[in-house]
C-alpha cells in the first residue's frame, strides 16, 4: 500500500517505473500523488491494476504528468481531482513533453486537464463527476468506448483516433448517459474510426475568435459501408455552432 497524508507529496517517475496492484490513498490538503513520464504515460511511472482513493479539497491531487494508469480505479471523493498535466524535458532534438495514458480507467469524481495530451485505450468509464479538458487532446488508440453518468467539457480540445483505417474503421462508443461538450473550437476528429452515440454529444456557447465553431464532429466513413451511427443526441444550445461531417445513421436518434 502506498498512503500521501495532512500534506505530503509523493512522486514516482521515470522510464519503466511501474507499480503493479495494491492501493493507493491520498487524503488531505495539499497532498499529491504523481506519476511522471518517460516515452509516454504507459512506458513511464504508471499504476497497473491498482485502486487509488483521493479525499480531501481540490488540493487533494492524483497528477499524472507523463505517467499512466492501466486497468486502475480511482475514487476521487470530496472536490479532489485527477489532474492530467504536463512536463517537458530538454533534449538534444529540443525540449520533449510525454502524453499520459488512460487504459482501461474507471474514475469516481472530477478529472482536470489543462494543454497536454494523453492517449486513450480501450475505455474510460466515468461514472460521475466532470472531466475538463482545456487546451488539451484526446488520442483515441484502437477500439475506445467512454461510459458513465458524467460529462466530459471540451474547451478549445480536441479527441482525435489511430489504430484504424477508412476503408476498416474501429469503433468509437459515447454510451448512454455520458456526454460530450465542446466549445471554443474543440472538435472530434474520427479519420480511422465510425462514431457510435448512444449519449449526447452538445455544442456549447457562442465560440470565441478566432475560433468559428464550438464543436466540429468530423467523421468522414463516406467511403465505407459502415455509417456512422447516433441513437443518442447531437445538440447545439446557448449560441453554440455545431458542425457535422461525415455519413450518419440517425434513425434511433434526435438531432
Amino acid at each position: 500500500d502506498v498512503s500521501v497524508l495532512s500534506g505530503g507529496k509523493f512522486t514516482i517517475g521515470g522510464q519503466g517505473s511501474t507499480f503493479i496492484g495494491g492501493t493507493y490513498t491520498v487524503s488531505g490538503a495539499d497532498s499529491s500523488l504523481k506519476f511522471q513520464g518517460g516515452l509516454d504515460g504507459l512506458s513511464g511511472g504508471r499504476i497497473e491494476g491498482g485502486t487509488v482513493t483521493l479525499t480531501g479539497d481540490t488540493s487533494t491531487k492524483l497528477v499524472l504528468e507523463g505517467g499512466g494508469l492501466k486497468n486502475t480505479t480511482v475514487s476521487a471523493g470530496g472536490s479532489s481531482v485527477l489532474e492530467l498535466a504536463t512536463a517537458c524535458y530538454n533534449t538534444n532534438i529540443g525540449p520533449y513533453c510525454p502524453s499520459n495514458a488512460l487504459d482501461k480507467v474507471t474514475l469516481t469524481g472530477n478529472l482536470v486537464s489543462n494543454n497536454n495530451a494523453t492517449l486513450v485505450r480501450n475505455s474510460f468509464a466515468h461514472l460521475s463527476g466532470t472531466a475538463t479538458f482545456k487546451d488539451s487532446g484526446l488520442a483515441i488508440e484502437g477500439a475506445v468506448t467512454f461510459s458513465g453518468n458524467s460529462a466530459m467539457l471540451l474547451n478549445n480540445s480536441g479527441i482525435g483516433s489511430s489504430g484504424g483505417s477508412a476503408s476498416t474503421p474501429l469503433a468509437f462508443v459515447n454510451s448512454a448517459g455520458h456526454t460530450i461538450s465542446g466549445s471554443n473550437g474543440s472538435s472530434i476528429s474520427l479519420p480511422t474510426h465510425t462514431l457510435n452515440n448512444a449519449g449526447l454529444i452538445e455544442a456549447t456557447g457562442a465560440p470565441t475568435a478566432p475560433a468559428t465553431h464550438s464543436l466540429v464532429v468530423a467523421a468522414p466513413t463516406a467511403l465505407t459501408a459502415t455509417p456512422n451511427v447516433n441513437s443518442g443526441r447531437l445538440q447545439a444550445r446557448d449560441g453554440g455552432i455545431l458542425q457535422l461531417y461525415g455519413k450518419f445513421d440517425n434513425t434511433a436518434g434526435d438531432v
